[in-house]
């Protein structure tokens, strides 16, 4: 039997030759040893390309022989089928819960009688007071999702935060159009809310299981600039792990987004996400803007709901013809297992628009940034042209980094037509030849 091993958050590959491939779990048990093997397996099994696979997480200071090799699964992505990167990643993040706690959690009764010859382990009884926390760190686990391209922590979640939350954007790469005053700085840059107003409905598809909608408003009050918004997300998901005990829940759900690989494990558990934000900004000195927002995150993963605060905090400030922001945002405890408070991301963002060459108007955005320890990027051009005064036609396109594992590709587009107080947008975002759906679509209609 083929196995995903872990020492820490490195996968233990075996070099066969001039390359490297997953180890049997005899290998590993010759090349470590019985008892060692035995302590760090976990309940429940993965689903690889050719059929379960078992996890099991070495302890951080064992050592393996010259004929292995321990490697981060970024580096690992080039000596792993496309199918057995995504089921590393997903043994990853189970193998990582069940250290955060969920080990005692869906038990089987393999791990009674022991399995693949090694000796059953026991566990002291679990107290009544811990089985609800150890339940919301199993379902966490179930339905999360690898993060393993951006090197999440487990419940590093929503996700809602690492998609896409504004068409203009979306189409330009997913860097933030810095000048457009609307209500969904709200979601990017806050501090850009004291020049913000109007409403925008929003929805994005990936196929028919998967959706997200978002409803955002601006006004001025109190001297600054306010803003509501409603994010919502809702997919089949799991993390590749399946429960085997009596008591775990069936799988209902259908698939997860496609094309989303490095955030998304395609399984079957439903995932629903609702984000209620708030945000409020106004001038600091002279031509800085500081903003904060405040998201009030209610998720629910199978039967399990958790709400949990996060908090963006933004400064935003005009050089010239272009805008510049600096966010520091998803501060606080992540759902469902998270318990790392520290800022989820941290993204620059710069743009302009306006400049004319003719009878149009050029504009740009542009982003960089880290997601926990990974580099993002994007950027995106838009050209305008308004053959008659209030009626405006706009093409879009722009570029975004794409992690390994994903299947979507670095390409983004959209259009967009503005009318009076009206402007109607769309954006499209291509994936590649493996994934089943050609791209992801997202609409919005905006009241100014």
């Amino acid at each position: 039997m083929t196995v995903f091993a872990f020492v820490g958050s490195r996968l233990v590959l075996r070099v066969d030759g001039s390359g490297l491939r997953l180890p049997t779990l005899d290998e590993l048990v010759e090349a470590v040893g019985t008892h060692v093997v035995a302590q760090g397996r976990v309940p429940g099994t993965v689903r690889g390309p050719d059929g379960p696979l078992r996890a099991i997480g070495l302890p951080d200071d064992v050592e393996v022989p010259d004929d292995f090799r321990l490697d981060g699964l970024r580096v690992a992505y080039g000596s792993l089928r496309l199918g057995d990167f995504r089921a590393a990643g997903a043994a990853r993040q189970w193998v990582e819960w069940q250290r955060a706690g969920g080990g005692r959690c869906c038990r089987s009764t393999r791990a009674a009688e022991g399995w693949g010859g090694l000796p059953p382990r026991t566990h002291p009884p679990m107290p009544r007071s811990s089985r609800s926390r150890t339940l919301l760190v199993c379902l966490g686990a179930i339905a999360a999702s690898p993060v393993t391209t951006h090197g999440q922590a487990p419940g590093a979640l929503p996700l809602s935060q690492q998609l896409s939350n504004a068409t203009r954007a979306m189409a330009l790469g997913d860097a933030y159009a810095m000048e457009s005053g609307h209500a969904d700085a709200l979601f990017y840059h806050p501090a850009l809310l004291v020049d913000a107003g109007g409403i925008g409905l929003e929805i994005q598809r990936w196929g028919p299981a998967a959706s997200a909608a978002a409803a955002s408003a601006a006004f001025s009050w109190l001297g600054g600039g306010v803003g509501i918004g409603l994010r919502t997300l809702q997919y089949g998901a799991a993390a590749g792990a399946s429960c085997t005990a009596v008591g775990c829940p069936p799988p209902p759900g259908g698939p997860a987004p496609g094309g989303q690989d490095h955030l998304f494990v395609l399984g079957e558990t439903p995932v629903s996400e609702r984000i209620a934000t708030f945000g409020y900004a106004r001038d600091f000195l002279s031509g800085t803007t500081l903003g904060a927002a405040v998201d009030f995150v209610d998720q629910r993963v199978g039967g399990v709901r958790q709400s949990v605060v996060l908090v963006d905090l933004s400064l935003a400030r005009e050089v010239g013809s272009v805008t510049l922001g600096l966010t520091v945002a998803d501060i606080g405890e992540k759902p469902i297992a998270g318990g790392d408070t520290a800022p989820g991301r941290v993204h620059f963002g710069v743009g302009g628009y306006g400049r004319q060459l003719g009878p149009l108007d050029l504009g740009f955005a542009a982003r960089v940034g880290v997601d926990d320890e990974d580099l993002v990027y994007g950027g995106g051009l838009e050209i305008g042209y308004w053959p008659v005064q209030g009626r405006t036609f706009v093409a879009r396109v722009g570029f975004q980094d794409v992690p390994d594992g994903s299947e979507a590709l670095p390409l983004t587009t959209g259009f967009a037509f503005q009318g009076d107080d009206i402007t109607l947008e769309w954006a499209f975002r291509p994936f590649g030849e493996g994934a089943e759906d050609g791209g992801s679509h997202r609409l919005a209609l905006r009241w100014r």
